[in-house]
């Protein structure tokens, strides 16, 4: 089952649902793509520059897509995988 939702703001910006659930806006991606090539990965392990920074580049849009992104911040999600030798146990779900 696959369908898309109203369309949001910016019409080029569609969010789509599937039976695994909802995937992340792809604006969202090119925004985290965009952000990690001008400032580098490096920014999104600390917080306070992680919130600034996406902030500055969300121009307060994708408030979810943030707070959610903030939170793995917040308890060293980027760095755990970032730092580990075995990315695939991490992509697992339970």
């Amino acid at each position: 089952m696959s369908f898309t939702t109203a369309k949001p703001k910016n019409s080029y910006l569609k969010r789509s649902v599937t039976d695994e659930g909802e995937n992340m806006d792809s604006g969202f991606i090119n925004i985290l793509n965009q952000l990690v090539k001008e400032q580098g990965k490096n920014a999104l392990f600390d917080l306070r520059q992680s919130k600034a920074l996406l902030t500055d580049y969300t121009k307060n849009e994708y408030k979810k897509e943030k707070r959610l992104l903030l939170q793995g911040i917040e308890v060293g999600a980027a760095k755990a995988l970032a730092e580990t030798d075995d990315i695939e146990p991490c992509k697992k779900s339970t």
